[in-house]
């Protein structure tokens, strides 16, 4: 019976490191994606601060709205109150980040 309990044990260990593992997994390509849109940033700030300084208003308001709404549709917040379901959802996601796709998710509680 002893072994049994530390085969459960291990084997829970492993699924705790493997979730452990795909978060850092997450997190750092989720700070790779902040480096490029910090880049990004950079550069549509230049964009705008010529812009401003050309004193072309027209065409700032065009620019700041055409990235505001881009920007809206890039980010993507997923916050189930499970961390197992979040980074799997994360990974599905991130799979077609640059493909344009709807998701539709059907949740189903069951009580007992």
């Amino acid at each position: 019976m002893l072994l049994f309990k530390y085969i459960y044990l291990y084997q829970t260990e492993l699924h705790n490191l493997h979730i452990e593992h795909e978060k850092f997994r997450f997190i750092d390509s989720e700070i790779e994606l902040f480096r490029k849109h910090r880049h990004d940033l950079k550069n549509h700030l230049l964009v705008m601060t010529e812009l401003a300084q050309q004193e072309d208003i027209q065409a700032l308001k065009t620019y700041t709205q055409n990235y505001s709404e881009k920007l809206d549709q890039s980010l993507i917040e997923i916050d189930t109150g499970v961390k197992e379901l979040d980074i799997l959802f994360y990974a599905k996601l991130k799979k077609h980040v640059n493909a344009t796709l709807t998701y539709t998710l059907r949740v189903i509680v069951y009580f007992i």
